[in-house]
């Protein structure tokens, strides 16, 4: 016998068609939430269908801010205005107050409103605001296939303008952190984004994996859908290229600003617990003669028109 429904609570036009879903379970843990924003694509899916003004435009989107990333489970497009879905497995205070923290972010891009579905009403009138940001992780990366990957030019850094210049750039200090903080613990990292990106053979060892001594460049979505390249070799380290054309200069510095706190982060807990580290990186090395190069280039009078380049064409990818 099969489980009655339970019909979800909801600020959303009532117009909207009534979201029901078979059962949430309490959220101990992220997978309990997976577990849960699963069942509630399911239930969207089939309240939904039959609307075509109503449109789903997003699934585990994340957006990044400076303080951490607002992860929003489904967005809906109806006319030029967009709607973020946001599931509480509970209709409690802290539900309640979470929320509200959302909307102060979330309807505060134009054309925005949040939308709250949970088991009960909640209580938004009163009570504290919680926010609902989530630190940086590499959970936030979706693996795409190669034929996904958007064509273009990919890289680590481009010029904002005509006077930009790599060596005095933010960008140059992010990646300086970044090689830095990554400098003997790359086999950790590596093995952290492939187990991530569900790569990993079931018979490779899982906390520790070497780059490869052939560039592998894996086409992967980023926070606000950003299209990027996981570029991992054994030479150049672990590179997250951009998309030139799509991706905002402000966009790229604050990815690498988290990338850099985080990765700094890991390797804090690695030192803490004593744990063997890597040989000395043939990535760092790299990195410092590639600046080198370039601030030779850039003090001549040269101009640098990107660093770190992957062209992906329509059914190749090369590198510079």
């Amino acid at each position: 016998m099969s489980k009655e429904k339970l019909k979800l609570a909801t600020n959303a036009p009532a117009e909207w068609p009534d979201v029901e879903i078979s059962e949430l379970v309490p959220e101990r843990h992220r997978e309990d939430y997976v577990s849960n924003v699963n069942k509630f694509n399911l239930a969207l899916a089939a309240a939904f269908d039959g609307h075509p003004a109503l449109e789903l435009k997003e699934i585990a989107h994340c957006r990044m801010l400076e303080d951490g990333i607002l992860e929003v489970p489904f967005e809906i497009v109806s006319e030029d205005h967009t709607f973020g879905l946001f599931l509480f497995s509970d209709a409690c205070s802290a539900s309640a107050a979470a929320f509200k923290g959302v909307q102060n972010i979330y309807n505060s891009w134009e054309e925005h409103t949040a939308i709250y579905y949970s088991p009960g009403p909640l209580k938004l009138s009163n009570g504290p605001e919680l926010s609902p940001l989530r630190p940086f992780a590499f959970d936030i990366f979706l693996k795409l296939s190669g034929e996904a990957a958007t064509p273009g030019e990919y890289a680590m850094w481009w010029p904002e303008n005509e006077e930009d210049r790599f060596c005095n750039s933010e960008t140059h200090c992010l990646l300086n952190r970044i090689y830095a903080a990554l400098d003997g613990i790359e086999t950790y990292v590596n093995a952290m984004l492939l187990h991530n990106l569900d790569v990993l053979e079931e018979h490779e060892p899982s906390f520790r994996v070497s780059l490869p001594q052939q560039p592998a460049n894996i086409p992967i979505l980023g926070p606000d859908g950003l299209p990027m390249l996981l570029s991992l070799s054994h030479e150049k380290g672990i590179r997250f290229l951009m998309h030139r054309e799509q991706t905002a200069p402000a966009c790229s510095k604050l990815f690498l600003k988290h990338l850099a706190e985080f990765v700094e982060r890991i390797r804090e807990d690695i030192v803490h617990h004593q744990m063997r580290l890597d040989e000395a990186s043939v990535a760092v090395e790299w990195f410092k003669s590639s600046v080198e190069t370039i601030r030779l280039q850039e003090s001549s009078g040269g101009e640098l028109d990107a660093f770190g380049v992957v062209r992906v064409g329509s059914q190749s990818m090369t590198s510079e």
